[in-house]
């Protein structure tokens, strides 16, 4: 039921739907839920549709290929689980026997869970399971029929005006329920996205090899192997059994948000987007391709932040359909993968999807009191710096499909591919899929080398002490204090290289202030520009104090630990000591391409509070770097505590890849297998005063520093009229002053009136009203099947 309504869940009239059945112990019942969120505008053709869909599995049920798919993904589920039982954390087994007992389950080991898995879908058949399926939907597909079962509750909320009530509910579920449906029809799933005579014709024209000057096995202990196809396609891998049966790949492109300088604003991000919302390549329709990945059991996430686009998979390693002509799970994703970068076709309706998804999440924004006083702080500092900011609806509207395709396009060329892949599997069949899948690919260059740039700034400096309000029913308040950073690898936002010493650096003169501070950086990481590759053995404990501050791994673990020694600065003073608030961070950007990055704290408090706890979170920062400097004990705990979590993330194939990310691109110098191999020893090496150096780094002081207050409350009378717990009118501030030409709002895709909104300064800030026209309704249907 979840995979046909996935094909409606793809923006107007529906954003998300989801059916559920499940045990609830909190019910006492077996519950099913249908929950959508949807344009409230058309809310009655969402619901409509919706219940056609559950009309049509009561009347004509689950075809023969469904049900022999859903078989083969529970099974395939239970075997992996069943593969990995003896690697369940305590937690998770206690959290696993409390459900089991609530509910009045038996408790099995996985094993014997498997075996009654595979025991009961034996005996399955299609008459069973449909029966079940017409029992499951009755409560919506008979919705009004008298005698039939009705939903134990309904429940829509949505923003005035938009018509719905009881009695409208009731009729527009009355209709639906009537409609006339017919039985779906069974699409066609393809065994392989690739046919063997095409894939022998691809290889004999393109003869693919690995380049052996350019290939390793890594050092050994890590088993990081590393290879080079003849296309320019580099390759990381490494066997983990951490995660029995399950692998995770990684596609890594240098390229990111930053580089749409150099096209129109968001091609970037929606680009990616319009990925994940299309599907169609080699000659298959995306409802072929999804039931595809469906089958084979591959989830994928195609991504862009500011440096880099992302493409994600997590795969079964083993085979899920036992058929002789099915592939692994392995192999289906380097067919995928083939194809995104190789045959993918671009589609206007996964554009349109694609805008509309950035459409709401530009409206989130701004009615969120984090997400919005963060955006306008970081807007401020940044000079307004689009790239780094949610993209706007009217960037939205500029964009077409060409100009998306064409900005991925651009850094989507085999010498700019990295693809990183951990996992339980084999190193010859990946080396052997890696040749067939991605050997063949067309050797392509980059032709558009995008230097990597210094976060931005803004020049106009009077107002670093922003404020924001938030008409709301809540009263709340949240602050932020923010600053420039070096980025993950020491550089600092100058651009001038903060690991390697600048020759003119001693004839500067002593009173200018960034000059002093940039000396003693450097004094602390001198020599940092020289990778320590040699000399020191996988097995020795600690590394010898004059050789750790060579390290690359020096500045990145430095600031990881300064990052856990604010934090629990922060929590001690601004929570536990003066009570002022429940949450308070440290966050740090950590860009790794762009020079320079930034910090953040956020905190957050009751209104009548924000002020003095932003003052407090000051106060530790620059009580950290004066009178109350870092000690020995505060390092301790923040070593454990970085040591732990990064021996606990080594169980999960995601963490390897993210740390295998990289490692061939030259635009990442400082990033080599050293990154892994001495994690533990440079984290034990690390002294209290190179962290108290790196501590000076942060711009803390008064005129580096930028503060901005966010709160939410009551609108007050005159200034833009009463308010009601009905409406959805909200005063956001998102730009700074002076900027009246980017305000305006348009019409977006012509089925609903974005938000619009009006300028006024109110305390350095500039206001922004938006009349809110376009948000999501939400519909919950429950329904009981009986007493546990």
């Amino acid at each position: 039921m979840q995979v046909r309504l996935n094909v409606h869940s793809r923006g107007d009239p529906i954003s998300m739907v989801e059916f559920t059945y499940l045990d609830s112990p909190r019910e006492a019942c077996a519950v099913c839920a249908l929950d959508m969120m949807a344009n409230p505008n058309n809310w009655e053709k969402a619901l409509m549709i919706v219940v056609k869909e559950l009309k049509k599995m009561s009347m004509y049920g689950l075809s023969n290929s469904e049900l022999q798919r859903c078989l083969s993904a529970l099974l395939s589920d239970s075997s992996q689980l069943a593969a990995q039982g003896d690697r369940m954390s305590n937690q998770d087994q206690l959290q696993f026997l409390m459900e089991n007992l609530a509910c009045g389950h038996t408790f099995m080991d996985p094993i014997q869970m498997q075996e009654a898995t595979v025991l009961i879908a034996n005996c399955l058949n299609l008459e069973d399971v449909n029966r079940v399926a017409a029992d499951m939907c009755k409560h919506l597909s008979e919705f009004g029929v008298e005698g039939s079962p009705m939903p134990s509750a309904v429940v829509a909320g949505s923003p005035t005006g938009t018509g719905i009530t009881k009695e409208r509910l009731e009729e527009v579920l009355t209709e639906a329920a009537a409609q006339p449906v017919e039985s779906m029809e069974d699409i066609q799933v393809p065994k392989s996205l690739i046919s063997d005579e095409k894939m022998a014709k691809m290889l004999e024209e393109h003869k693919p090899t690995f380049e052996a000057s350019k290939s390793t096995n890594g050092e050994e202990g890590l088993g990081i192997a590393q290879r080079e196809l003849q296309n320019g396609i580099k390759i990381n891998y490494k066997v983990s059994p951490a995660e029995s049966q399950r692998g995770y790949l990684r596609v890594t492109v240098p390229s990111g948000r930053i580089a749409e300088s150099n096209f129109k604003m968001g091609a970037m991000a929606v680009g990616a987007r319009t990925m994940q919302e299309g599907g169609a390549m080699q000659g298959w329709s995306r409802e072929q391709v999804e039931l595809f990945c469906v089958d084979h059991l591959l989830m994928a996430e195609i991504t862009c932040n500011e440096e880099f686009f992302f493409i994600d998979f997590v795969f079964p390693t083993s085979k899920v359909v036992d058929a002789p002509d099915e592939v692994t799970g392995m192999e289906g994703v380097f067919q995928v993968l083939h194809s995104l970068i190789h045959g993918f076709v671009w589609e206007e309706d996964a554009l349109e999807r694609a805008k509309q998804a950035f459409a709401q999440a530009s409206e989130q924004v701004g009615k969120n009191l984090e997400s919005a006083a963060a955006e306008h702080l970081l807007a401020t500092m940044s000079g307004n710096d689009a790239r780094f900011l949610s993209v706007q609806p009217e960037h939205l509207e500029k964009l077409t499909l060409e100009d998306v395709k064409q900005a991925v396009s651009t850094f989507l060329t085999t010498d700019n591919v990295e693809v990183s892949v951990a996992g339980d599997f084999s190193p010859q069949e990946l080396e052997t899929l890696a040749l067939k899948y991605l050997g063949t690919i067309p050797e392509s260059q980059l032709s558009l080398r995008h230097q990597p740039a210094k976060i931005p700034s803004t020049t106009d400096m009077s107002n670093r002490n922003l404020f924001l309000k938030i008409a709301d029913s809540d009263p709340r308040a949240v602050a932020y204090v923010a600053g420039p950073a070096p980025n993950r690898w020491g550089d600092m936002p100058d651009g001038s290289g903060g690991l390697q010493p600048d020759e003119n650096e001693a004839g500067k003169d002593a009173d200018d202030k960034e000059g002093s501070k940039r000396a003693r950086f450097m004094q602390s990481l001198k020599g940092l520009r020289d990778k320590l590759r040699d000399g020191v053995s996988q097995n020795q404990e600690m590394m010898d104090v004059s050789d750790y501050r060579n390290h690359p791994l020096f500045p990145c673990v430095t600031l990881q630990l300064l990052q856990e020694v604010l934090n629990r600065r922060l929590f001690s003073t601004v929570r536990e000591r003066k009570r002022l608030t429940y949450d308070a961070n440290f966050h740090l950007t950590s860009f790794e391409r762009l020079k320079g990055s930034w910090y953040l704290v956020t905190v957050t408090a009751k209104p009548e509070l924000a002020q003095k706890a932003l003052d407090a979170c000051k106060e530790t920062l620059l009580a950290a770097r004066s009178w109350d400097p870092i000690t020995r004990d505060n390092l301790r705990s923040a070593a454990y505590e970085l040591i732990s979590r990064h021996q606990g993330a080594l169980q999960t194939t995601r963490y390897y890849v993210e740390l295998m990310s990289g490692l061939q691109f030259d635009e990442i110098a400082n990033k080599d297998q050293t990154f892994l191999r001495d994690f533990v020893q440079i984290v034990q090496a690390v002294q209290v005063e190179d962290v108290q150096n790196m501590l000076s780094y942060l711009g803390a002081d008064e005129d580096e520093m930028w503060t901005c207050i966010g709160m939410s409350g009551a609108e007050p009378a005159g200034e833009g009229g009463e308010m009601s717990d009905g409406d959805m009118t909200a005063t956001l501030c998102l730009v700074p002053p002076c900027q009246e030409d980017r305000v305006a709002r348009k019409k977006h895709h012509g089925t609903a009136q974005l938000p619009t909104r009006t300028d006024a300064e109110v305390d350095g800030t500039c206001c922004v009203k938006w009349a809110e026209k376009r948000t999501l309704v939400g519909l919950l249907c429950l329904n009981d099947f009986g007493v546990l």
